[in-house]
């Protein structure tokens, strides 16, 4: 879906148009969509998605004055005035998101049997466990407030950070390790 407005929602905007890319197969989550959007100078615009070699196209037929350029200034003037309600709304979302990615890395670098090499079959068991009911619960709990998605994150990290101090650290990725000195 595209919509057209200056808020940070897409419920708080104009929806200009819906497209479906059902005939891109991308692979696993995390492989990369390339959108491109251009603009015509009749007012059109077209939507260009690419995954794995495949592409998908859309366009979406401009209006001549959509908006009257008073409409326009109330519309950015309220973007405004909801612009910090707009960004408390986005603060669980943001954070669930950081949840649900960190998973996922966990889940997928657990795959990798090299960097699990010099971990213990117990130590990765009990990590992909915690993986696994992490994101079982962030699909069991989709509207959960800030504080439990962070402490669920936290419990993650410190699951991870107990288990997975025998991380191959030879191979080609880094990570950084923070720890707490009291």
């Amino acid at each position: 879906q595209i919509y057209e407005g200056e808020r940070q929602f897409a419920r708080d905007n104009a929806l200009l148009g819906r497209f479906l890319l059902d005939s891109l197969e991308c692979g696993a989550r995390g492989e990369k969509v390339l959108l491109r959007f251009s603009f015509a100078k009749n007012g059109n615009l077209e939507i260009t998605a690419q995954c794995a070699g495949r592409l998908e196209k859309v366009g979406i037929m401009g209006s001549k004055l959509r908006f009257a350029k008073e409409e326009v200034n109330k519309k950015v003037l309220e973007a405004r005035l909801a612009r910090e309600n707009d960004d408390l709304r986005r603060k669980p979302i943001d954070t669930r998101n950081e949840l649900e990615n960190y998973a996922h890395w966990l889940r997928n670098r657990l795959q990798h049997e090299g960097s699990t090499a010099h971990m213990s079959a117990t130590s990765k068991a009990l990590l992909e466990e915690n993986v696994r009911a992490t994101l079982d619960w962030l699909k069991a709990n989709p509207n959960a407030e800030q504080k439990e998605i962070e402490m669920k994150k936290s419990n993650l990290e410190t699951v991870e950070l107990a288990t997975g101090k025998a991380w191959d650290e030879s191979e080609n990725t880094s990570t950084t390790r923070i720890e707490r000195i009291d």
